[in-house]
């Protein structure tokens, strides 16, 4: 009997001081992550929202089961420490990493550089997932400042046959953050660099929702 319980006993160390140790930092550390990437967004940076919470939640899995397993190994088992020191150090440099620009930077892809100075940004969200990143626009700027991103990337206005239509497939876009909201502005027009629309293909590309008085934009790229 105490043989056998002794050869339970290793198992049973193991598991408190490795396994559930590193089971609760996963947990703990995707929560971290949720909780700063929300932080790092209201300080007005886009983060890849589709990469930066799973890798970061991955790396530190990986870390406290390694920081775990070296104490368990050494016979100093401090498994809560590791957990503690594990998140502290992956989840900020992780968070960094995924940080890709500001929604200035990404109105500043609609106008191939910078944007003027006088262009009011009202919000941008970006999320990459894949090789390529979507991201969504607001903001303001002059008539001339708009007929400027349409030149530049070659838009077209969409046929007011299609308009309802591509706004449908739009406002159904996975991802879409909930202020994008063309569909508030008054006669809104819309110009895209995209493929055109028909009844059975989706939006995709680039394009722009402009307002009436041709000072407010909508902006997509997918």
């Amino acid at each position: 009997m105490n043989a056998e319980g002794s050869e339970h006993k290793p198992r049973a160390s193991f598991a408190k001081s490795v396994i559930m140790p590193t089971g609760a930092g996963c947990g703990i550390g995707f929560l971290t992550m949720i909780g700063l990437a929300y932080l790092v967004l209201h300080l007005g940076y886009c983060i890849a929202w589709g990469n930066a919470i799973p890798n970061g939640s991955i790396l530190i899995l990986s870390s406290v089961f390694f920081l775990t397993l070296l104490s368990w190994l050494a016979k100093k088992p401090r498994p809560w420490t590791s957990v503690l020191l594990a998140i502290a150090l992956v989840a900020p440099l992780s968070m960094i990493y995924e940080v890709k620009t500001t929604p200035r930077g990404l109105c500043s892809f609609f106008f191939h550089g910078d944007a003027p100075s006088d262009v009011t940004i009202h919000n941008g969200y970006y999320f990459q997932a894949g090789p390529d990143p979507w991201f969504w626009i607001h903001f303001s700027a002059t008539p001339e400042e708009i007929m400027k991103v349409i030149q530049v990337h070659g838009m077209k206005k969409c046929q007011d046959d299609y308009l309802e239509l591509e706004r449908d497939h739009l406002m159904q876009w996975p991802r879409r953050p909930v202020w994008w909201t063309p569909q508030i502005m008054s006669n809104a027009m819309l110009f895209s660099a995209s493929h055109p629309i028909t009844s059975n293909q989706n939006c995709w590309g680039i394009g722009i929702w402009v307002n009436q008085a041709t000072n407010e934009v909508y902006g997509y790229k997918l």
